[in-house]
């Protein structure tokens, strides 16, 4: 989540990863007022920050599909390579460990 910060008129004048005492408001990062800001902004620091976060989203994003394929029995997790299966099952137990729930990507069964 993106955390914008805007003028007295209301419109976005910077983006932040983190709320702070300017920038409170989150917004969606595929908000198209913040695309209209990125595209509109001369500073490439703006659009650094915005791929940086959204990078970030997306890894998420794919780790979720990931997980959606092979709940649906679409993808064998042993159907990956080594190096991904590891570090999708590392990525997954942090995650895991943070925010205790059941995982179909964690199985004693499937070597790593």
């Amino acid at each position: 989540m993106l955390y914008v910060q805007r003028d007295g008129d209301g419109a976005i004048i910077a983006i932040f990863n983190a709320p702070n005492d300017h920038a409170n408001e989150s917004i969606a990062a595929h908000s198209e007022e913040l695309n209209h800001f990125l595209q509109s902004s001369a500073d490439p620091a703006s659009a650094q920050t915005f791929l940086a976060s959204s990078d970030s989203e997306l890894v998420r994003v794919l780790e979720d599909l990931i997980e959606l394929l092979i709940e649906k029995k679409l993808v064998m997790v042993t159907d990956l390579p080594a190096v991904a299966r590891r570090k999708l099952l590392s990525r997954k137990r942090a995650r895991d460990s943070a925010n205790p729930g059941s995982s179909i990507l964690v199985d004693a069964d499937i070597p790593l």
